[in-house]
């Protein structure tokens, strides 16, 4: 099912705010084309309840004046006119197809002189506080790397294998039953072969979100930090069965488990909301809510009050705007928000 298809129809109130938030995501990314304006114009249009929460979603966005374009516009916007494009748009887009294509066989040659024909990648990828980033691995599998992340690559002939150093990634592993997919992280090793899961390093703990089909855990024993095998060397074979993990299901776990539970699927989807530039939150305490923003800002923000930290919060919020989420808990929430230095926040009940 396409991302569109996904957008549309669902009357649950969270669900059409999240869908607002995908929009919102969406157009400050990029420009949409033709079809995709047309779809969003389809979505305003089912209800008065779609449009309200992408005004609330727009409004609270730090790049509204980029989105300014969009309010009330035409799907049929921008398309060409009747006699069609000029000869200079022709020309331009001409030159633009050249300068496209001479990229492309640059990069195929590149591609296919690092990789060689039976598709070995070999690589280090990281990203720093607040950055995300997006790998297309030599196999078809993404991998979408989270805010101060860290991995490393190595396929082998046998397996695919990434290690996790630092951080969250999300992964969505092209099926080859003949070449499972390993992701090594702490004391612990998550295995599959066609799925799409998130693993979380939580010092020598992993946690683990499975979003699609199934993966199974492994504890590694007698080694911290596991050795990424070279192209022709077996992985390591030091592994002992802990658990297996089906579609919704989020565990923790590193020698032993520490916990599995059942997710909704629209918790899943919260929980990785990450992935389109966004966080969402459902009632957690403040505290929880601090320390999740904290992964992607370098303002360190204390709570005053210990009684405050159990305030629940809701909300959705663009990965580091900071500004926004302050904003929302001075005006909804309640709460103070007073800046002690251009580095630190402090925050404490409104009086």
């Amino acid at each position: 099912m396409s991302n569109e298809e996904n957008i549309v129809g669902f009357p649950d109130p969270a669900q059409i705010e999240k869908q607002a938030c995908a929009w919102v995501a969406r157009l400050d990314a990029r420009v949409l084309t033709l079809a995709e304006r047309a779809e969003f114009e389809r979505w305003k249009r089912a209800s008065s309840a779609h449009r309200e929460a992408f005004e609330r979603m727009r409004a609270v966005w730090s790049g509204a004046d980029i989105l300014e374009q969009y309010h009330d516009i035409s799907p049929l916007e921008g398309a060409q006119t009747a006699h069609g494009p000029s000869r200079a748009s022709r020309l331009k887009a001409f030159a633009a197809m050249a300068a496209a294509i001479g990229l492309m066989l640059i990069a195929g040659a590149w591609f296919w002189q690092r990789h060689g024909v039976d598709g070995i990648d070999a690589g280090r990828f990281q990203t720093a506080v607040g950055e995300q980033r997006t790998i297309d691995l030599a196999d078809g599998s993404t991998v979408i790397l989270n805010t101060n992340s860290a991995i490393e690559v190595a396929y082998t002939r046998a397996e695919r294998i990434i290690r996790l150093s630092r951080g969250e990634a999300h992964f969505s592993v092209a099926k080859n039953p003949a070449r499972p997919f390993s992701v090594y992280a702490g004391e612990g090793v998550v295995k599959a072969v066609g799925t799409a899961f998130a693993v979380h390093l939580l010092g020598s703990d992993v946690e683990v979100t499975v979003s699609e089909g199934t993966v199974a855990l492994f504890s590694q024993r007698g080694r911290e930090v596991p050795a990424i095998p070279s192209a022709d060397t077996a992985a390591p074979s030091n592994l002992a069965s802990v658990a297996s993990l089906t579609v919704n299901e989020n565990a923790v776990f590193g020698k032993s488990i520490k916990r599995i539970a059942k997710m909704s699927a629209r918790d899943v989807q919260r929980k990785l909301l990450w992935r389109e530039g966004m966080i969402g939150f459902a009632g957690e305490p403040l505290a929880e809510v601090v320390a999740e923003v904290s992964r992607y800002t370098n303002i360190a923000i204390a709570i005053e009050d210990p009684a405050l930290e159990k305030t629940p919060i809701g909300g959705f919020f663009k990965v580091g705007d900071i500004n926004g989420l302050f904003e929302a808990l001075e005006k909804v929430f309640e709460v103070e928000v007073e800046w002690v230095d251009a580095t630190h926040v402090r925050l404490a009940k409104a009086a």
